[in-house]
């Protein structure tokens, strides 16, 4: 039986993870921050990756390590030690598992990194696996510097990162479901103008790719883009929202530069209460820019489909 680490198996992505190995047949060795969880897992170990300490002997006859745990990209934290943070949390936890998986002989190490390390992009243009990385947040450098760490080989022998675009489904607490509960509640500002295009992924077709990408010879050392073939605009989905409601979209749309007093305010209100705004500066660049990513090459050669879309999603759901 093939025996795997999941971190951060109690998050979002973990517990779907989790329960995609236990039904591939594999034995999964969970990790994560609760004192107890209950989850599709064969153990669970409570454990703080930021100590840098971690049982050795749990990476006795582990085939993978599927690495989610980390310090998550918050764009209303205002820190003088942010970046600290996030190289502790997030680069030097890595550097730490990445230890423990060379002594033990660990074939596998899947790293789950972000977009964002390619930093942000022109409206006309799409990022593809051949784009440079330059990221710009501390979350993304972070990541960027724990991918480049993996991938040199140096600790395993099929090392894989997975870059992720905005990840959504049955659980997501992301920016998608905010919108969509705030269509619901009737306050979400009428965008349906905005034609940007942004990428999604459905959580499925993520916990997929990293079970094909641990598996698949061609996807030793590669980086690859995790996004569903479509692209979306702001407006699209404010659209499908208000249908899938059987609400009428308005015949007018809020103009930006009231929508840019409004974020300026919320940036004034997360700086005060250290709580994040329902719209801030990041929120509206994020609604009105476009950041799109080409999975192309991922799914040519992991042989992969991508199962879901993000308008077939509200239809579903909403």
């Amino acid at each position: 039986m093939r025996k795997v680490i999941v971190t951060g198996a109690t998050g979002f992505i973990g517990n779907h993870l989790c329960g995609h190995l236990k039904k591939k047949g594999c034995y999964v060795i969970a990790i994560g921050l609760r004192d107890k969880a209950d989850g599709c897992w064969d153990q669970y170990h409570s454990i703080d990756l930021s100590n840098l300490t971690v049982p050795s002997d749990l990476f006795t006859d582990i085939d993978t390590l599927f690495h989610l745990a980390g310090k998550a990209h918050a764009p209303s934290e205002i820190s003088a030690t942010a970046d600290k943070e996030y190289d502790r949390i997030n680069y030097r936890v890595t550097l730490s598992l990445l230890e423990q998986c060379k002594i033990k002989n660990v074939r596998s190490f899947v790293l789950f990194s972000t977009v964002g390390v390619f930093g942000e992009i022109a409206d006309k243009d799409c990022f593809d696996d051949s784009s440079p990385a330059n990221p710009v947040t501390p979350y993304a450098v972070s990541k960027f510097h724990s991918e480049e760490a993996l991938i040199t080989g140096e600790y395993v022998a099929h090392p894989v990162c997975l870059r992720l675009s905005m990840v959504y489904g049955p659980g997501s607490k992301g920016n998608l479901d905010r919108m969509i509960a705030a269509i619901k509640a009737g306050w979400f500002p009428p965008l349906q103008n905005i034609k940007n295009r942004r990428s999604m992924v459905h959580v499925d077709d993520v916990i997929r790719v990293a079970y094909l990408s641990s598996l698949s010879d061609i996807a030793k050392g590669k980086r690859y883009i995790v996004s569903d073939d479509m692209y979306y605009s702001t407006g699209q989905i404010y659209s499908r929202v208000c249908k899938a409601l059987k609400r009428k979209t308005l015949p007018f749309s809020i103009p930006i530069f009231i929508l840019r007093i409004l974020a300026f305010w919320g940036d004034i209100y997360g700086f005060l209460f250290r709580r994040r705004f329902p719209l801030n500066s990041d929120s509206l660049r994020k609604l009105t820019t476009s950041q799109c990513h080409d999975n192309t090459t991922t799914m040519r050669e992991l042989g992969y489909n991508i199962k879901n879309n993000v308008l077939d999603f509200i239809d579903r759901t909403v």
